[in-house]
């Protein structure tokens, strides 16, 4: 055939092969042929025209196109096909798909332009519908509707309508392992509540033992690591305290009731009131009280106030001191200011005492009725 043979109409009425012309096959714009006439499963045939191949189409508009063609499988083209093993593409209700057997991967990359050959993979998703991006996805639960998303030693993790995690060196596969040796971190999104986690330097693959560094949640408590969330708001601390050793961090807050004592030279007296409450914000304490003796029990040496609900600084800087506020049924001396009280460090007592006319001066059971009152009384002192 040469380039200006004229190519007519060919093989009968039907139109099952109709080629026309006037150049070699293929060579200009002006060739059309027709290799199959249109049937049901394929719409206007299969068409070379305009230099363009149409399957479905009668008008191809690129080198390649199936036109409106859209299989009831969504199967248009196959690149690979064994029996029902396959991988292609394909178009369904405005969906492209991309795909390949369930038990195969989906691979993106790119290739080498030193060779033209050498493939370096980007993106992969597996057979579970797990993405690893520049890694391949670690081993993950292949629950229903648990997928992740994996960038290399990091992670977005679902799992199923409950949790959404971000991970760092760790992924789940039914337990949480570490993806390399070394810490790892994490974030849990569970409904209306952030936990975020940490665990200390492990062994890649092997589990995970996180601890909960601190919590939120809507409608409670800000808690951190080791405290206890609550309804409302406000930040929750440990009830063992862990101190920092930065001078400007505050690491423990505790509000609590105590009951004070009172003894005169070691002889406890007997008491028909004792009650007291306290706040601690980091070393510093805070106390209130109030107690009435019934019987002093012929207690007469130095009166001991005990009782506090932490001990007094163990350092000569932590000597608190102040007055005691109210008292009753005591029989101070001539010209004292009031009743005074100073703390014996290291220890949950007090020393009362009174401001004489030269000095002060330790209060004894001698100068205190059977039915003495001490407070309502305040008192602040430094802890350990």
């Amino acid at each position: 055939m040469s380039r200006a043979s004229t190519l007519a109409k060919a093989i009968g009425a039907d139109g099952a092969i109709a080629v026309s012309g006037n150049t070699t096959l293929g060579d200009a714009s002006t060739d059309t042929v027709t290799f199959n006439a249109a049937t049901a499963s394929i719409p206007n045939g299969i068409n070379f025209t305009g230099g363009n191949f149409g399957i479905g189409t009668s008008s191809p508009a690129t080198k390649l196109s199936f036109g409106n063609f859209v299989p009831s499988n969504g199967q248009t083209a196959l690149i690979y096909q064994d029996a029902n093993t396959r991988s292609g593409l394909g178009v369904v209700s405005g969906v492209y798909r991309m795909f390949t057997d369930s038990g195969s991967v989906l691979s993106f990359g790119g290739v080498s332009t030193s060779d033209g050959s050498t493939y370096t993979e980007r993106v992969r998703i597996n057979a579970s519908g797990n993405i690893g991006v520049g890694v391949t996805p670690s081993a993950w639960d292949s629950a229903a509707l648990s997928r992740a998303i994996q960038f290399n030693a990091a992670s977005i993790y679902s799992y199923q309508s409950t949790n959404t995690l971000i991970s760092q060196n760790g992924y789940y596969d039914g337990t949480w392992k570490y993806y390399n040796t070394g810490p790892t971190g994490r974030i849990n999104i569970y409904q209306d509540q952030l936990n975020f986690d940490a665990a200390a330097s492990g062994t890649q693959n092997t589990a995970i033992t996180y601890t909960s560094v601190f919590t939120v949640a809507r409608g409670a408590t800000f808690a951190l690591q080791g405290g206890t969330q609550t309804n409302g708001t406000g930040i929750a601390f440990p009830a063992t305290a862990s101190p920092s050793s930065n001078a400007n961090t505050l690491d423990d807050y505790e509000e609590g009731t105590w009951t004070p004592a009172i003894n005169y030279g070691g002889t406890v007296a007997t008491l028909s009131v004792a009650f007291g409450f306290y706040v601690k914000v980091g070393r510093h304490v805070t106390l209130t009280g109030y107690l009435t003796t019934t019987n002093k029990n012929g207690g007469t040496g130095d009166a001991v106030l005990s009782g506090l609900p932490f001990p007094i600084g163990n350092s000569s800087n932590h000597y608190p001191g102040g007055s005691l506020g109210y008292y009753a049924n005591l029989t101070l001396p001539a010209g004292t200011t009031g009743l005074a009280w100073y703390g014996i460090v290291n220890s949950g007592s007090i020393y009362l005492g009174y401001n004489s006319t030269t000095n002060w001066a330790q209060l004894n059971g001698s100068l205190a009725g059977n039915n003495a009152q001490y407070g309502p009384f305040t008192i602040c002192y430094i802890s350990d």
